[in-house]
């Protein structure tokens, strides 16, 4: 029983469904495209200090099974975060969107979210998912 509610959980992206633990990224270069993924736990993708090309859009995916993914993403970048989840809460600090704070709840969780500056063409796209669990996305310095 168990297992199958595992499974049932589990994002369709998720290569690594049993890796566990702690997991920090915070990757200097954004020149190809980015992976992350765990299968249970708590990861931090931190975007701060990753230097892109600035030719086209930049492509990061982030993927938790079970668990709280929290992503950092610059202040001075047009980012776009399309956020989704199976079941558990979604919660966007500072977006374009909601001011200050932005929380979402239940089940079945898609949501997309803007960063940076009004008027600009998008550099970085992250598609940050969580089969069970939550998702943190915020600006400036890991906290």
């Amino acid at each position: 029983m168990t297992a199958s509610v595992f499974v049932s959980v589990m994002p369709d992206g998720l290569t690594q469904p049993f890796s566990v633990g702690e997991r920090t990224h915070q990757p200097d270069t954004l020149a190809a495209e980015q992976s992350f993924q765990l299968g249970i736990g708590e990861m931090l993708v931190d975007l701060t200090d990753a230097d892109f090309s600035g030719e086209g859009v930049e492509k990061v995916s982030a993927t938790v099974g079970m668990g709280e993914l929290r992503l950092v993403v610059p202040e001075d970048v047009r980012v776009t975060v399309k956020a989704s989840g199976g079941a558990g809460e979604l919660l966007a600090f500072d977006s374009n969107e909601g001011g200050t704070q932005t929380s979402r709840g239940g089940t079945i969780l898609d949501e997309t979210f803007t960063y940076g500056p009004e008027g600009t063409e998008e550099d970085i796209i992250v598609d940050a998912e969580v089969g069970l669990g939550q998702i943190t996305i915020r600006t400036g310095a890991a906290q």
